[in-house]
């Protein structure tokens, strides 16, 4: 019988972060990302730069497109918003997502996200 010799493999994540919230994040989105968030860091990079938190989410700004760096944002989970349309409907200090309000109010996501941005008043 041959004397057994231990086998040491390489581990397939080599950037530290399996178990971490971006990293969790990561495993979510990446079905649904642009080329270069497939690599972890490149998101991990864009996320710190833009206030990274273990609590916070990214968002999109356009459902419809992938996840990248043009089209996405962080906010933490569930955001309150006061957004009033024309004929009086309105949201007050609601615990919703910004495309959960933009369904509740029947309108576009788009001005949710400028209203967010102070780019559009209602």
């Amino acid at each position: 019988m041959p004397n057994s010799v231990p086998v040491y493999l390489e581990p397939r994540c080599t950037h530290n972060l399996y178990g971490t919230q971006i990293h969790k994040v990561w495993t979510k989105i990446k079905k649904s990302c642009c080329s270069e968030w497939l690599d972890l860091l490149v998101l991990k990079e864009w996320a710190d730069n833009n206030g990274w938190h273990p609590e916070k989410r990214v968002f999109r700004y356009n459902e419809n497109e992938p996840y990248s760096e043009e089209n996405c944002y962080l906010e933490f989970g569930k955001i309150g918003y006061i957004v009033e349309r024309e004929h009086g409907q309105e949201i007050r200090d609601s615990e919703a997502t910004p495309t959960e309000i933009a369904i509740g109010l029947n309108i576009n996501r788009t001005i949710i996200d400028d209203v967010r941005k102070g780019r559009y008043n209602l």
